[in-house]
Order: structure tokens, then C-alpha cells, then sequence
């Protein structure tokens, strides 16, 4: 960890169509001594055949493809570039030996499963923009995450963005109203070097449910490689995803809830 005293300097909020981002705000880049295992392999930790934590209505047990043998995505760790503050590469997401610290609270019903709600899960944040609230379900709504990046030198990289909209635990729906669940499709974005705030793309709603989501498990994905390409279905979350880093929170809805969880993601 740097001392407090680190240089910050802010930017200026600045977009550019097609090839980056709104940069939000601007730091002095973490060194590699935040990057654990290079080159190894980083995995998301969303529930995979292990409890959601929703509220009903919702899915009780996770479908989110996050083990080898459900083709959980890949993100190779070369400590060039990362997600939030720190990174470190892994067997699987159950990899008890990984160094990224264990919550002890883990999630409902309790159960402690390395890699899930770890502090390694670091640089993703959210924000809803929601309709007044005389409207009946509160919607429409926008959706914005937040992605910290930490560059060493300049890089040319995908976002991609995945959210759990119905809450059945998977992300393999596309409904006909809105952008279906793979949200932030391969958002092409130049990284600038240091530790760089980046708005992605609003995530409008609804998109086929009948109300305001109260919590909905999501997936980020930034890496040197397209996602998704040639495959007739809407992209699940799947494969070998590049160089990068993946991280999976629990977003909380708009409306306040906290769903069955022990402590967010985030």
C-alpha cells in the first residue's frame, strides 16, 4: 500500500466516442508489488452451484458459469494492467491457497468459500439515476458502473459487463426490451497510465422485468480481447477471456434493498 501522502491529481472529465471512456479521476499507478502470481490465471467468484443470496422472487442456488468444468472465463495476470488497487492469479475460485484474503463473514447461509466477497474484488462501484419516485415501480433507470483501473504504461482494452436482470441466477438472457444481460458489450477503451477512474456506458432498465431489480449479481470483465465473437447465443460469461482481470460483485438495487446478503461485494 502506497503512503497517504501519494500524488493525486484529477482530470477533467473528458469522453471519447468509440475508443475510451469518461475519465473521472486520475492517480499515481500502483507498482507490480500489488499484482500476485504473474502470469497465472484470475476467475470471477459469482455463485456456481452455491446460494444467490436473493430475496424471492429470485434464484436460490447460482448457474453462473465460474468453475473450470462450467467454462468459467480466464483472465490471464501478466501485471501490466488490473482492477482496482490489487490483483492475483489462481487454480480456480475455490483456490483456498489464493493470497487474496477471505471474508470471514462469507455470504448466506453463512458459508465461508475463499474468493467470494474478498477484498481482492476492489474497483468496481455503481450508481442508479432513477425516475421520481411517484412513479409506480421507479422505472425508468439507468445503471452506472464505475471501473478503477490501475496501467502501468498505455493499453488498448475491452470492458464487458454482465448483469443478472431477472435474478434466475445466469446470464444467458436477452429480452426484447433493452440490452438483455450482456449489458456492456466489448466497450473498446484506451487505458491511460496510473490509477484511472472510467464511466462505462449507462445500463438502461427495464430490460424484461417487471419491476426495479432488488440485488442482481454482475460480472466485469477488462482484458485485451474481444468477448462473445461467433457464438449465435448471447454471450454468458464464458472462456478464456485475454489478458486482464474479472471480478464479480452483488449490485444492490435502486430502491434500497440489501437482499439476504452479509456484506456487498463492494
Amino acid at each position: 500500500m502506497f503512503a497517504s501522502y501519494r500524488l493525486i491529481y484529477f482530470t477533467f472529465l473528458s469522453c471519447f466516442a468509440g475508443l475510451s471512456a469518461c475519465v473521472l479521476i486520475t492517480q499515481d499507478p500502483f507498482s507490480t508489488g500489488n499484482c500476485v502470481g504473474i502470469d497465472g490465471e484470475d476467475f470471477g467468484d459469482a455463485p456456481d452451484l452455491t446460494p444467490t443470496g436473493y430475496t424471492a422472487p429470485g434464484a436460490d442456488t447460482g448457474a453462473f458459469p465460474t468453475r473450470r468444468s462450467s467454462d468459467g472465463p480466464r483472465a490471464q495476470v501478466l501485471c501490466r494492467y488490473w482492477i482496482g488497487e490489487f490483483v492475483s492469479a489462481e487454480d480456480g475460485y475455490t483456490d483456498a491457497t489464493d493470497p487474496d484474503p477471505v471474508n470471514p463473514q462469507g455470504r448466506p447461509p453463512g458459508t465461508d468459500v475463499p474468493n467470494i466477497t474478498t477484498d481482492y474484488d476492489d474497483g468496481v462501484t455503481w450508481d442508479w439515476l432513477v425516475a421520481a419516485q411517484s412513479t409506480p415501480e421507479r422505472l425508468p433507470a439507468e445503471l452506472n458502473f464505475r471501473i478503477q483501473i490501475n496501467s502501468i504504461g498505455q493499453h488498448e482494452v475491452y470492458f464487458n459487463i454482465l448483469v443478472d436482470a431477472n435474478r434466475d441466477g445466469d446470464w444467458e438472457d436477452s429480452p426484447a426490451v433493452g440490452p438483455g444481460e450482456w449489458a456492456v458489450r466489448n466497450h473498446r477503451v484506451s487505458i491511460r497510465d496510473g490509477f484511472v477512474t472510467y464511466d462505462m456506458p449507462p445500463i438502461r432498465f427495464p430490460i424484461g422485468t417487471s419491476g426495479m431489480p432488488e440485488c442482481m449479481w454482475a460480472r466485469v470483465i477488462v482484458s485485451d480481447r474481444q468477448q462473445g465473437l461467433g457464438q449465435e447465443q448471447p454471450w454468458s460469461g464464458t472462456g478464456t477471456a485475454g489478458e486482464g482481470e474479472i471480478e464479480d460483485v452483488l449490485v444492490l438495487g435502486a430502491n434500497g434493498s440489501t437482499c439476504q446478503v452479509l456484506q456487498p461485494e463492494n
